[in-house]
């Protein structure tokens, strides 16, 4: 019965890329990629970029090339459902944010804080603004919703404690990948926040690039920008 499940979605699922589509994805990339590089390094590039995948496949196997990875987000090392990676497995050198638990680990820094100075004048505080986890999207062996829920309530909770403090703005910034639900979060906000010094934003902008003196950021988990932030001192 598997191997019949199997064989029925097998078809269906795999990347039209690796099967039909193949030599169109060869003749782009010989068409417009750098044929026989030296080397080859993406921090990114090896999630969803199939082009990539197959650009970069092909100059490993061919012609020898090597292939670097840099670490992407702040899970690398940390947590057991982000463990040695693809990408950590298959590169010949896997740059790190300063640890190393395999023999292709190569600690680095933290590159989007490279030569990055930010100093924060807290003489008086008047923006709390509160980076939020986005909403569930993978299938876990416990309730992420609920857990996600229960999160942003005592979030909700701490906000609410400041009630009648006029000097103090709240901004929730909340991952841009939830942009679609920001129905949800508007009605989630008016119902629970009697605190109605407060705002939401879905915007891509790095918290660094666009933080004004007098603010405090409160991560509410461990994200790149928790990283980021402990980097600058």
């Amino acid at each position: 019965q598997f191997d019949k499940i199997v064989s029925y979605f097998y078809l269906k699922l795999i990347p039209q890329c690796y099967l039909e589509h193949y030599t169109f994805c060869k003749n782009f990339i010989n068409k417009n990629l750098i044929v026989k590089p030296k080397f080859i390094f993406s921090s990114n590039n090896f999630i969803y970029d199939e082009f990539f995948k197959v650009f970069l496949t092909e100059n490993i196997l061919k012609n020898g090339t090597k292939y670097y990875a840099g670490q992407h987000g702040s899970a690398y090392g940390l947590f057991k459902t982000q463990s040695y990676t693809i990408e950590e497995q298959t590169s010949d050198k896997f740059l790190t944010w300063g640890w190393r638990y395999k023999k292709n680990h190569l600690p680095t820094f933290l590159f989007k804080t490279y030569k990055k100075k930010k100093k924060f004048n807290l003489s008086k505080l008047e923006n709390i603004i509160i980076v939020t986890d986005h909403f569930p999207y993978k299938i876990e062996l416990y309730n992420s919703k609920k857990l996600f829920l229960e999160h942003l309530n005592k979030l909700v909770n701490l906000v609410n404690r400041f009630k009648g403090n006029e000097s103090l703005n709240f901004e929730f910034k909340i991952h841009h990948a939830d942009k679609k639900y920001k129905k949800f979060y508007q009605k989630y906000f008016e119902k629970k926040l009697t605190n109605k010094k407060y705002s939401f934003t879905f915007t891509k902008e790095n918290t660094l690039d666009y933080l004004s003196d007098n603010s405090l950021v409160i991560f509410s988990y461990f994200s790149t920008g928790f990283l980021e932030f402990l980097s600058l001192g």
